[in-house]
């Protein structure tokens, strides 16, 4: 019922006309309806009434990069992190802009900052390792899944990079006891069996990986 929720939304801002959450909800209703110059206009509004807020700024850079104007999210995000250096927010919104723009470097950068002011943070160094991965430093890129693991022992992102980092370097036998292993923890997944598949593949043993895709496959498209 948009209508109803514009109505209400908008009777909080005859109440309080800089009234934030109400602003960026009337952004994101507009989204929704594909209005692009109302959700500009609600946008901005909140961004301006609320100098010092990053959820505006997060919200119009997030709507910039969905639609591959990577620039302007660049610019939007650049801006307030000059404006309060310390928002650890603002460097994760930066980390991801810079890899869709396809400068890793940049995003290592930031997602380093994030890091080292969240030491138990999974999820950026999660980003760094595929970062990491993706550039051959599988030396460097286990060194910080082993980090993650250290912090959760179960996290299976971090469990399964591992393998992957394994049949990468060649080291079969480890990635096999390791795909055992998330087997057993994760018994209803189908991320041991696509790790199978992988590993398969790597050791040249493509009729056996391809059995091995299809049982992850099967487990992966059933409705838990």
């Amino acid at each position: 019922q948009l209508e109803k929720a514009r109505s209400y939304y908008q009777s909080v801002l005859k109440i309080n006309g800089k009234h934030m959450q109400a602003q960026l909800a009337l952004a994101q209703l507009a989204a929704q309806q594909g209005n692009d110059r109302a959700f500009m206009t609600w946008a901005e509004q909140a961004k301006r009434n609320n100098p010092n807020a990053f959820m505006p700024v997060n919200l119009l850079a997030n709507h910039y990069l969905q639609n591959k104007q990577l620039d302007k999210a660049l610019n939007e995000a650049l801006i307030y992190q000059t404006d309060h250096p310390e928002e650890v927010a603002a460097k994760s919104l930066l980390a991801r802009i810079y890899l869709a723009k396809g400068e890793p470097q940049q995003a290592k950068y930031y997602l380093q900052e994030v890091i080292d002011n969240r030491p138990k943070d999974i999820v950026h160094r999660m980003q760094m390792v595929q970062i990491l991965a993706s550039e051959g430093q599988s030396e460097d890129a286990m060194e910080s899944v082993e980090q993650i693991l250290s912090v959760d022992s179960v996290y299976l992102p971090a469990l399964a990079a591992q393998v992957k980092l394994n049949i990468s370097d060649k080291r079969y036998i480890k990635a096999e006891e390791q795909i055992e292993a998330i087997a057993e923890s994760y018994p209803d997944s189908h991320v041991d069996k696509q790790l199978k598949g992988d590993l398969l593949a790597a050791q040249m043993q493509s009729d056996r990986a391809l059995d091995a895709y299809e049982q992850a496959f099967a487990i992966a498209r059933t409705p838990s």
